[in-house]
């Protein structure tokens, strides 16, 4: 029998996996309740399931993993996720239902605005975990050669 303790390790241990779940599953179980959106249905949802997710992942990184591509692995890959998930779902509860043209250009504007907003939430956090670690300091007076 699965213990709870071998499933916590397990996602630790894949935490780019489970951050991009983190980020799609939290992304679609806020879609229908929340009232909120700043461009497009679901901007909120997708900007709360990437905080989530992202840090998940960055928090439970392993010393050889790089910042930047967890944040480019969880941030391309959830969006595109929760971009699915979010846009069937709006689909199937829109009422007419649109045909096959309207439903892409919906995906593709979803797309975008959602990659848009979870790369540039994923490097705001990895910028600020850059600088967080303490023994990374820039010196904009003296370039490097």
């Amino acid at each position: 029998m699965i213990t709870l303790q071998e499933v916590y390790s397990y996602i630790k241990d894949h935490n780019i996996l489970s951050g991009i779940l983190i980020f799609d599953i939290l992304s679609l179980l806020l879609f229908p309740i929340t009232p909120f959106m700043l461009f497009v249905p679901g901007d909120i949802d997708i900007i709360f399931g990437a905080i989530f997710g992202l840090l998940w992942a960055i928090i439970h990184r392993e010393k050889s993993q790089k910042i930047w591509k967890i944040v480019l692995l969880v941030g391309i890959l959830g969006g595109l996720l929760s971009t699915i998930s979010i846009t069937t779902v709006a689909l199937i509860l829109s009422q007419p239902t649109p045909n096959f043209q309207e439903s892409l250009l919906i995906f593709s504007i979803n797309l975008f605005i959602y990659e848009l907003l979870s790369l540039t939430i994923g490097f705001m956090i990895g910028i600020i975990n850059y600088f967080k670690q303490g023994n990374k300091k820039i010196d904009l007076r003296k370039p490097k050669l």
